[in-house]
């Protein structure tokens, strides 16, 4: 263990990253250059000096810092690494110095979570891409077998997030996590609405049962709590859900329906909703088939008769 006294121009710096706004930024800046020790990994943040300064997300300090002799990779709990606390921050420029500098680009922390996973649960779509194109592997899941997929469903952009991840890197917008569930049922269970319906417009099976025997329906209800009960939102992803006539009669392992979710809750538009549902889509049956029905028969103006063929007149000269 390192027991050396810290000096007061490395006390000065972590100070001043600590409490970094852009108006700290020059003095961060001339501290480096004064010879502040930008290796250290004591500081009262326990956090490497190079990770306090990827966290303001300014290219140029991280880059000072880099010059300076900063290690990209520094021995320090892997949640602590710099290239996570630069794509937290939505440092583009900074995550790219680190990347260049050979900063470890699949690195896991604690969690499970490579730094592609970070950015793919906060939205930041460019720096994604540059993780990507730098090689992070795509493929990548946590701990409980959660995909990309389903890490961009923590982003409040994850309808653009989840299109690139599909559509340009062809994930697999059914695929599993260790339960079994899909993206689509892990967003119903989120009561994410936009979510849901992306992943329905990228392909997304509404069938599909994890093992619990649980489709999106089942496990958006048995995870609903009290304070979601009369939230739109809620309402909306089952709308959603039931619009694409997914099973409302299924039953899980245990035997519990849709139905016996919605009655547990004790909430009743929410039991309306879910027992009105059959009567709903016979009515849009009956709808859709009278309306081909009136189609294929002649229109009639009312007060008119349908006319027989006309009488042919005597022959011309």
């Amino acid at each position: 263990m390192n027991l050396e006294p810290v000096r007061g121009i490395d006390l000065e710096l972590r100070k001043a990253l600590k409490y970094y706004n852009p108006g700290k930024k020059q003095q961060c800046l001339n501290l480096i250059a004064a010879g502040a020790d930008v290796c250290d990994t004591r500081c009262a943040l326990d956090i490497p000096a190079l990770t306090a300064g990827a966290a303001t997300g300014d290219a140029d300090i991280v880059a000072a810092m880099l010059k300076a002799g900063a290690t990209p990779n520094p021995k320090t709990p892997r949640q602590k690494a710099p290239l996570y606390a630069a794509v937290k921050k939505g440092g583009r420029a900074a995550t790219a110095l680190l990347i260049t500098a050979g900063a470890k680009i699949d690195a896991r922390n604690e969690t499970g979570y490579t730094p592609l996973m970070v950015a793919a649960s906060l939205g930041h779509i460019d720096i994604a891409k540059d993780l990507v194109a730098a090689g992070a592997d795509i493929n990548a899941v946590q701990f409980d077998g959660s995909g990309l997929l389903i890490h961009a469903l923590h982003s409040p952009k994850s309808p653009d997030v989840l299109q690139y991840l599909v559509n340009d890197l062809g994930l697999d917008v059914n695929g599993t996590n260790l339960h079994g569930s899909t993206p689509l049922m892990i967003a119903a269970m989120r009561k994410n609405p936009q979510a849901v319906e992306a992943l329905i417009d990228l392909g997304a099976n509404v069938h599909i049962t994890n093992k619990a025997g649980e489709n999106a329906l089942l496990l958006c209800l048995r995870h609903a709590s009290q304070r979601h009960m009369t939230s739109p939102a809620l309402r909306h992803v089952i709308r959603i859900l039931m619009d694409k006539h997914i099973d409302i009669n299924l039953r899980n392992n245990n035997g519990e329906s849709a139905e016996d979710f919605a009655v547990s809750t004790g909430n009743h538009k929410l039991i309306n909703l879910i027992r009105n549902e059959p009567q709903r889509r016979r009515d849009m049956f009956k709808a859709i088939a009278d309306a081909g029905t009136s189609r294929s028969r002649p229109i009639l103006r009312p007060g008119r008769k349908k006319q027989g063929p006309k009488k042919q007149g005597p022959a011309g000269p």
